[in-house]
């Protein structure tokens, strides 16, 4: 069994920098989804709204976009965001908490490194 070391999984989470997250939408939502995988970023999120629920756990959060862009179920919602970068994790806590929803969110972070 081949183990990921605690430097692998610092240099894999460093990727995730306020430039990259900066251009992630439109690399990974719209040229993957469009060109890649040729299915369009609507579909996933009607995926996203099929099973999102009011005791939500995102797990590698990206941007925050689903979470910013889906529709919940009523207004009283436990969310918990996990993910190995902490600047995920800091960009999708400011969408989830820009939504109207702001007062209802219980937000859980743990970050491990």
């Amino acid at each position: 069994m081949n183990h990921t070391s605690e430097e692998q999984n610092k240099r894999g989470a460093e990727v995730y920098s306020q430039f990259v997250l900066k251009i992630y939408d439109w690399y990974v939502l719209w040229y993957n989804c469009r060109f890649l995988w040729e299915c369009p970023a609507y579909h996933f999120l009607e995926l996203y709204n099929q099973y999102v629920s009011a005791n939500h756990l995102d797990i590698g959060v990206g941007t925050g976009y689903f979470l910013d862009k889906c529709k919940f179920p009523g207004t009283n919602i436990r969310l918990a965001l996990m993910d190995s970068s902490p600047n995920p994790l800091h960009r999708t806590i400011g969408k989830a908490t820009a939504q109207t929803l702001l007062n209802t969110f219980e937000t859980i972070i743990h970050v491990s490194h």
